[in-house]
């Protein structure tokens, strides 16, 4: 299928200041478009160096993608309707359910892991020095739901995400917005992205990450980044896969663990290639 990027189209411009350089972004919202089929993988490679994300179409391949969307649906229906604590920066009005530890939840989504050509693109990202910074996390956004954040960047260290959909992400379905080369900026998103009630503003510039159910979603994560209002009424079903390199630790955002890896989920492997990616005994 054929890999995508996003068109600009003149229609207004905003001055950024980042750092001692200052950036003009043009445009407005603008939806992932479709490429001629000549477009190879290491053409999406470069596109994520470059820009700082990429979109991979039809990266998990029926009848995967319809097992791990049972799966899915199964995990959301045991975990009830309780909604998640809200992280800090997180807007207080935002309702969404985490599922936490993914891969100890159910062993069918460790093919998420390294599942190519997504996996190959980020290990490409990270120069092969690969290892996992989390134990995966599926998450629903409902719909008629506000954010769940506003204009971060993940960092400091270089950290690659794969966002893989369950679902379709129109562009009124919760898609995550990015500004196109801010992975290059020293300075992340200024206060006046966010309202106080922590919800996104606009930035003329920024890109929604649109997507089919089975395409991934690849970003550095020291992109500014944002999730984006549900107002649609249909739910946005995602499962977030992050990246590192060896030399660093898991993140551990809340201090309770939930998020990283456990050795649980390290001793079940037998393929080489994950048995690196869940090298536990080294990160912690």
């Amino acid at each position: 299928m054929p890999p995508r990027e996003p068109t600009f189209q003149h229609g207004g411009s905003h001055p950024v200041t980042t750092g001692h350089t200052r950036v003009r972004l043009v445009g407005y919202n603008r939806a992932v478009q479709p490429l001629p089929e000549s477009q190879s993988a290491p053409w999406l490679s470069q596109q994520l160096d470059r820009i700082g994300y990429c979109l991979v179409p039809g990266a998990i391949p029926q009848p995967l993608l319809a097992e791990l969307q049972e799966r899915f649906d199964s995990l959301l229906a045991n975990a009830g309707k309780q909604m998640i604590p809200h992280a800090p920066g997180s807007t207080q009005g935002a309702a969404c359910i985490e599922l936490t530890g993914l891969f100890d939840l159910d062993p069918a989504f460790d093919v998420l892991m390294d599942l190519d050509p997504a996996f190959g693109m980020a290990e490409r990202a990270l120069n092969g020095d690969i290892t996992l910074n989390q134990g995966g996390l599926g998450h629903l956004l409902p719909g008629g739901a506000e954010a769940h954040c506003g204009w971060h960047r993940d960092g400091p260290n270089p950290y690659v995400r794969l966002t893989w959909l369950l679902d379709d992400v129109e562009s009124d379905r919760g898609p995550t917005a990015l500004i196109p080369g801010s992975h290059h900026w020293a300075e992340g998103p200024p206060s006046w992205a966010n309202a106080e009630n922590g919800q996104p503003h606009h930035i003329p510039g920024q890109v929604l990450a649109t997507g089919r159910a089975g395409d991934c979603l690849i970003n550095h994560t020291k992109i500014w980044h944002t999730n984006t209002p549900n107002t649609s009424t249909k739910g946005r079903k995602v499962i977030w896969v992050v990246f590192k390199r060896s030399c660093f630790k898991q993140w551990n955002d809340r201090g309770d663990g939930k998020y990283t890896l456990s050795r649980a989920v390290a001793a079940r492997q037998t393929v080489p290639r994950r048995q690196q990616l869940c090298a536990v005994d080294f990160v912690r």
